[in-house]
């Protein structure tokens, strides 16, 4: 029998995820990963120059990605880099399949981007940052205890569930961030598969940082009651 661990089955956890949805980091500096104990943890003070401008390419070129997408509203443009963007600053990065590299401009159109969104930025990047301590857990927990991510033929149920755990958390207002739950649940974040949030889970260093509800479901096997 493979001793391969379960949790190496993105594809089968992620599905076909399209190309134009994967995770686009800048190719012109080195991105490193960040340790699974620091997953979750602010780092802004020891941000330099060089992970300043990385961190602001990431949201130029997702906010061009949203636009490739065809992501009508620039507010929801804005929505879909600022949450792609905090699940970076949380050390949700660590080289995924689904991961694509792409040469920025310049430096200057990437600053451009980034300063003339700032202002909505700062009034929705605590709701971003607090989601990607969620949705990601909420994906991992779902697959193992039930078979699948969000996927359109069981919706109603993953959202349901999620809600009912949101709720739990006192966090359920946020759930409204997209619109459309199909983007909110699945195609902002799915890049970053099960696996990583699965060896956070199983790190004693990370488990302040993880909602009580799947900290509670951590054990929960494969048909688990919600």
């Amino acid at each position: 029998m493979s001793k391969k661990p379960y949790y190496d089955a993105e594809t089968t956890a992620t599905g076909d995820l399209d190309k134009r949805e994967y995770f686009i980091i800048p190719s012109d500096w080195e991105v490193k990963v960040r340790p699974i104990n620091d997953v979750g943890k602010l780092h802004e003070a020891a941000y330099n120059e060089i992970d300043d401008l990385i961190m602001k390419s990431i949201y130029a070129l997702a906010k061009e990605q949203a636009i490739e997408l065809k992501i009508m509203r620039e507010d929801d443009q804005i929505k879909w880099a600022c949450i792609r963007l905090e699940a970076f600053k949380a050390g949700w990065f660590d080289n995924q399949k689904f991961t694509i590299r792409k040469k920025v401009t310049t430096a200057t159109d990437v600053l451009n981007v980034f300063e003339n969104d700032s202002k909505r930025i700062k009034s929705i990047q605590n709701d971003a940052w607090i989601l990607c301590s969620f949705l990601p857990y909420m994906a991992e927990f779902h697959f193992r205890t039930f078979g699948s991510t969000y996927n359109s033929s069981s919706a109603s149920n993953y959202v349901a569930r999620a809600q009912n755990l949101a709720t739990s958390l006192k966090i359920n207002n946020l759930l409204t961030y997209m619109d459309n739950h199909e983007t909110l649940y699945s195609k902002a974040l799915a890049w970053i598969g099960v696996k990583r949030p699965m060896e956070v889970l199983r790190n004693n260093d990370a488990k302040t940082r993880i909602p009580s509800v799947f900290l509670e479901r951590e054990k929960w096997a494969q048909l688990g009651r919600l």
